[in-house]
């Protein structure tokens, strides 16, 4: 019998459905401000979505500035500067709206607004001792589980993605309406949706992993299996929609117990050089799981009916687990292989040595990884997925 220890760690209060951002006010005043920052990028600025919330909240009579001097993943600059207008301002809460980048940039404005840190000085693990600042979260993406993790990831000076890991980056109350994220494009749908999968499923495959991580990781697996290519296709799915919010929240809490692994660990050398979170952990994703199949034969065989794959044999389904994902990046609009992000064979050796300094993640990964094994890994994905599957494993 499995022994463990888990202090629970999930956002205070978690809303749900179309149509509960109108209730963006009432949250607000109910936690007593009268002067916010809403925090996003500018990407998503420009979408009119973070203008409308604000035009929300000015007609309830709430004080509000909305900050977007961002693009892309945060640097330390970028957060800094964000933190230095929380403290200029005189604000009383923060208000994140956006994907990753921007939740994890609103978590370090209201955990550092009141003092005098930088967010370099709080990189690793329980470096921040309080929050003083009241915090909500609005994912208009259903890809990272931002907003139910107390995780913040950020570019230092290196540019090496760094983590700042406190329980006080979690929010008061994160806010999920999926009418918010109708308007996503089918490749920013399919991307962030192939990053809430790969948590789910690193979860769920995870050394460190328990039967509470495990009904988080499963059911998002099955929300976001059975939703994602419709979400893709048609948008204004509501339900479709819903479910991939529902399924990256879900993944968030499994992480956040669980952690993720390789395929992680071997994304953030693809961050560096450009390549979108959610775009690496899909490129690397099929690959990885091929490559973890002889220690995780039996794992991955449960997930079956999680992907909808019934009807088959014990050991037919480990299998086929791996061949749904296979096919899934298949038919979705992202990337298939490296060249189609710009990086060649010549940046594999630097890349797997990167990787395996992950050592947090890549211990609870089912199969070691190596800088062997971690090139081997990283040159599957300059072949066509086609070819993979067809050959019913690595042909190298």
């Amino acid at each position: 019998m499995q022994s463990f220890d888990v202090i629970n760690q999930a956002p205070r209060r978690i809303l749900f459905g179309p149509g509960v951002s109108a209730r963006l006010a009432d949250l607000a005043r109910g936690m007593g401000s009268r002067k916010l920052l809403l925090v996003t990028d500018d990407g998503l600025f420009r979408t009119g979505i973070p203008g409308a919330l604000h035009i929300r909240l000015a007609a309830a009579g709430l004080a509000c500035e909305v900050y977007h001097d961002f693009v892309g993943e945060p640097n330390e600059a970028v957060v800094d500067a964000a933190i230095a207008r929380f403290r200029a301002g005189d604000f009383d809460l923060v208000i994140g709206v956006g994907g990753g980048s921007a939740l994890d940039t609103a978590k370090a404005v209201a955990a550092l607004g009141r003092g005098n840190l930088s967010v370099a000085q709080v990189y690793g693990k329980d470096t921040i001792s309080e929050r003083r600042v009241p915090l909500i979260l609005i994912p208009t993406t259903a890809g990272t589980g931002s907003e139910a993790t107390p995780n913040a990831l950020f570019i230092d000076a290196n540019r090496t993605k760094q983590a700042v890991i406190s329980p006080y980056l979690l929010p008061d109350v994160a806010l999920l309406d999926p009418d918010l994220t109708s308007k996503l494009s089918p490749d920013i749908t399919a991307y962030t949706g192939m990053d809430a999968l790969s948590h789910c499923v690193e979860s769920w495959l995870s050394l460190n992993g328990n039967p509470l991580s495990e009904s988080y990781a499963y059911e998002g697996i099955r929300l976001i299996a059975d939703s994602l290519v419709a979400a893709v296709v048609n948008g204004a799915d509501i339900e479709a929609r819903g479910n991939m919010l529902m399924g990256s929240l879900l993944g968030g809490m499994a992480l956040t117990i669980a952690g993720t692994a390789a395929i992680h660990a071997l994304s953030y050398p693809l961050g560096k050089r450009g390549v979108p979170h959610g775009i690496a952990n899909g490129l690397l994703m099929p690959r990885v799981l091929r490559f973890n199949l002889p220690e995780a034969e039996e794992r991955l065989a449960d997930l079956a009916p999680a992907f909808g794959l019934d009807g088959l044999t014990r050991g037919d389904r480990a299998v086929a687990v791996v061949r749904f994902v296979e096919e899934l990046v298949l038919r979705l609009p992202v990337p298939k292989r490296l060249g189609e992000v710009g990086i060649d064979a010549s940046e594999i050796p630097a890349m797997a040595s990167e990787s395996i300094l992950n050592q947090r993640l890549l211990r609870n990964n089912p199969r070691p990884v190596d800088q062997v094994t971690a090139e081997m890994i990283y040159r599957e994905c300059l072949k066509n997925m086609d070819e993979i599957s067809r050959n019913g494993g690595w042909t190298s």
